[in-house]
C-alpha cells in the first residue's frame, strides 16, 4: 500500500498536470491580441473569452500518455526559463540601487507584483477549470 506522503503527491502532481491542460486551452481561446498582452505585459483580458467546446482544442484528441509527455515537457522548458531567470536577477541584484532603502522598495513592489500575476493565473484557471474535465 502506498504510503499517505506519496499518495498527495500523486494528487498533487495530478491537479497541476489537469491545470496545466485547461491553462493550455484557455490560452488556444486567446486572440492573437490578447496573447501578445498576455505575453508582453501580463494583461490578462477583462472579459474572459468562452471555453472551447469539447473537442475544438487541438489537446482533445491526444491521449493520456502524450498529454504527459506534453506536460513534463512544458514543465522542464519552464525550470529551464526560471533558472535562466534566476542568474539574471542574481546578476543585476549585485549592481548597486543607489540607497538601501530603495533597493527594499523596489524589492518589495517587485513581489507584490509577482504576487498579482500569480492571483490572476489562479483566477483565470478556477474560472476554466470549472467546466473542463478532461477524462
Amino acid at each position: 500500500m502506498a504510503t499517505l506522503k506519496s499518495r498527495v503527491e500523486r494528487l498533487e502532481k495530478e491537479q497541476q498536470f489537469r491545470t496545466w491542460i485547461a491553462f493550455e486551452r484557455f490560452l488556444e481561446s486567446l486572440t492573437d491580441e490578447q496573447l501578445k498582452e498576455l505575453s508582453l505585459h501580463w494583461r490578462f483580458p477583462e472579459v474572459l473569452p468562452e471555453p472551447f467546446p469539447k473537442g475544438a482544442s487541438r489537446l482533445d484528441g491526444l491521449d493520456r500518455k502524450t498529454l504527459l509527455k506534453l506536460w513534463e515537457e512544458k514543465e522542464r522548458e519552464t525550470a529551464r526559463i526560471m533558472d535562466e531567470m534566476k542568474g539574471r536577477s542574481a546578476r543585476r541584484a549585485q549592481v548597486p540601487l543607489g540607497s538601501p532603502a530603495l533597493a527594499g522598495t523596489i524589492m518589495r513592489r517587485k513581489k507584490l507584483s509577482q504576487t498579482s500575476i500569480t492571483s490572476k493565473y489562479c483566477s483565470v484557471v478556477a474560472a476554466h477549470l470549472s467546466w473542463f474535465s478532461p477524462f
